[in-house]
């Protein structure tokens, strides 16, 4: 039961690390168009 806590733990950490990147990639996407569609 331990095991399958940790691994959770550790796959829920992995999710939330690629929630986090994914949401700044989009944040500097928008930027740069924003910038592009301001010239």
């Amino acid at each position: 039961i331990c095991k399958d806590k940790v691994e959770s733990e550790v796959w829920f950490a992995g999710l939330k690390a690629l929630i986090s990147t994914g949401q700044r990639k989009r944040s500097k996407f928008e930027e740069s168009s924003e910038r592009s569609s301001s010239y």
